[in-house]
């Protein structure tokens, strides 16, 4: 429940800031990394045996959208 709200904050969030304001190159980079956040955790919660680096994998994106986001924000 929580990704699908994400996701919907996440595609009403950027079609207003790209309607308002046009392309931004560090939103569209945080909106990446953000999608594939929630495509690891969406792998990590459906496969059972997800290997043993997925997540430092999923740590390390968590890492790299707070950098994006506040890059960003800046």
């Amino acid at each position: 429940m929580f990704d699908f709200l994400e996701d919907m904050f996440l595609a009403l969030r950027f079609i207003i800031q790209f309607m308002t304001h046009g392309l931004s190159i560090t939103d569209a980079v945080a909106a990446s990394i953000e999608v594939l956040q929630i495509l690891l955790g969406i792998y990590g919660s459906k496969v059972k045996k997800k290997g043993k680096y997925w997540l430092i994998i999923h740590r390390t994106i968590a890492a790299m959208l707070l950098i994006a986001i506040l890059i960003h924000i800046e």
